[in-house]
């Protein structure tokens, strides 16, 4: 699906070790969509109630709570069905699998339109279970973030747009290793916790490291309110997203391209080096320079020596 040619049955039978099993049927976009809603669901949740909760707003409570949804979703769905949970994360997946022509129109708009308002309405419900059951009076400033002391509304945009590309980045990438047999699935739900860990704990100090702008927009929608710089948890992660699928796109363009220079390269190298017409005839056993090797010069002085010893004793 995210190769540009088709492989042949010998490697697909060697990359079926690491790969999901094919032959597990693959859901309809109705039970996806519904996957998307109950996985927002658990996502805001968790994050939120660790905010709510967490002493002296620290990081770690939300970082491990988050992480530890992804981790579990990505290691049980991950075999026949790709969750995203974040709209940051699907427009990534959109745009590549835009470029690389691998999904259909269908499931294209599937992606762009249907997947967010599942995102949207299981962030809903999220905020709504931690506002009941934290007895909050009202819904403003629920577990939503706030920039650094002397962070600036730039840097702060900044920030997000740096943390989220990191985060599309991984996820894209990883799912490019696991398709192509690299990668095992349940390593890549390591590497999915680590980079929410990592990303977590460095982006809250500056930017409050929102990460998913579905869990904002609920919060400010069922708020009924939000503050002047709500863009920057809104539009920066569309587009950490957008340059983060760029660059796995010049990576996978970059890749196919060294990889069919290269196996142009080898074989013609291969074929003249089996040559005959390589050797000299005049000098049997000589290397010509035909891909760049020659004889060294201790072989030729030896040689030269070997024939002027025998004129001597001649």
């Amino acid at each position: 699906m995210f190769v540009f040619e088709s492989e042949s049955e010998s490697e697909s039978e060697s990359r079926s070790v690491s790969m999901p099993d094919d032959s597990i049927e693959r859901p309809s976009w109705l039970k996806l969509l519904f996957y998307e809603f109950l996985g927002s669901i658990l996502l805001v949740f968790a994050g939120l109630a660790a905010t709510v909760v967490a002493v002296d707003d620290s990081p770690v409570p939300r970082a491990f709570a988050e992480g530890s949804i992804f981790f579990i979703v990505a290691l049980l769905l991950d075999t026949f069905a790709s969750v995203h949970l974040n709209p940051a994360i699907t427009l990534g997946v959109w745009i590549y699998e835009a470029f690389m022509r691998s999904t259909r129109v269908l499931g294209l708009l599937v992606l762009l339109v249907m997947y967010p308002l599942a995102q949207y309405a299981g962030a809903i419900v999220g905020t709504l279970l931690v506002w009941a059951l934290s007895g909050e009076r009202t819904l403003e400033g629920l577990g939503t973030p706030v920039l650094g002391a002397g962070v600036s509304d730039r840097r702060g945009f900044g920030t997000e747009i740096i943390l989220v590309s990191i985060l599309v980045f991984a996820f894209l990438w990883s799912r490019r290793l696991v398709k192509e047999g690299i990668l095992p699935y349940f390593i890549r739900a390591f590497v999915l916790l680590f980079a929410i860990l990592a990303l977590i704990f460095i982006g809250v100090p500056i930017s409050g490291a929102n990460l998913n702008p579905m869990r904002y927009l609920a919060a400010i929608t069922l708020a009924a309110s939000a503050p002047s710089n709500w863009w920057v948890w809104v539009a920066a992660p569309f587009v950490g997203s957008a340059v983060a699928a760029a660059v796995v796109l010049f990576m996978e363009w970059f890749t196919l391209y060294t990889s069919r220079y290269v196996s142009k390269v080898i074989p013609s190298v291969e074929t003249r080096l089996n040559s005959p017409e390589i050797y000299d005839s005049k000098r049997p056993g000589v290397l010509q320079d035909a891909v760049g090797l020659t004889v060294s010069q201790q072989q030729q002085q030896q040689q030269q020596q070997q024939q002027h010893d025998k004129r001597r004793t001649a």
